[in-house]
């Protein structure tokens, strides 16, 4: 993972439109990839590499890394959620290709202070709530799995956003999935939660499943 990025469609005409070419053919319009990585950044992980004495054959942005270690040959457009401790990736992939990208700052970090602060208790103690209640809102207090549907409940807004936004394209294909990865994709309940707010399946992702040895 080197770093976050933001995918644009720069030029996406809908299925029938023609669009004129440099050369006055008409043509059907290409759709246009745009990735960039802070110079500084980059530069870090070169001098690791240079100092490690390993030589550094490329770099690959977030978004092409999560999408080929989670799923490999898979062609189905998917919608990836990567909720880590301070922030949440959304990435819609197509072919392969992630074609959509937004980022926001909740993580699990967020979770766990709303608990806190909810309950009144020290951060210690809500980590741990959240491993053991999560979502199951048979399970313990139900104050925990309310504070924290209220708490992500931006994360499942932007992922409403992001659906609709990509499927607004009447050339793109529906989401066939979800899968989740991140620390937090291991809330109890919270798969089962997703499945009933999108009715999609959604898949707890395992990088893992595309190395062989």
């Amino acid at each position: 993972k080197a770093h976050k990025v933001t995918t644009l469609n720069i030029m996406q005409p809908k299925k029938g439109d023609d669009v004129k070419t440099p050369t006055g053919h008409t043509d059907r319009g290409i759709r246009v990839l745009l990735t960039a990585a802070p110079k500084n950044l980059v530069k870090q992980y070169l001098d690791i590499f240079k100092l490690a004495n390993i030589e550094l054959i490329s770099l690959e942005t977030e978004a092409f890394a999560i999408g080929r270690s989670m799923l490999g040959n898979d062609n189905s457009t998917v919608m990836i959620v990567d909720i880590g401790a301070l922030t949440t990736d959304i990435v819609i992939v197509e072919d392969l290709i992630p074609v959509f990208n937004r980022s926001l700052d909740v993580g699990g970090v967020t979770v766990t202070k709303a608990i806190s602060s909810s309950l009144n208790i020290d951060q210690g103690r809500a980590e741990q709530f959240k491993r053991d209640v999560g979502l199951a809102s048979n399970r313990g207090s139900s104050g925990v799995p309310n504070t924290i549907r209220d708490t992500i409940s931006p994360v499942i807004n932007e992922m409403k956003y992001s659906q609709s936004l990509y499927q607004a394209d009447k050339a793109s294909d529906n989401i066939e999935k979800i899968i989740l990865t991140g620390g937090s994709s291991f809330l109890p309940g919270f798969k089962e939660y997703l499945e009933d707010v999108f009715q999609l399946k959604v898949i707890i992702g395992d990088p893992w499943s595309q190395v062989s040895f």
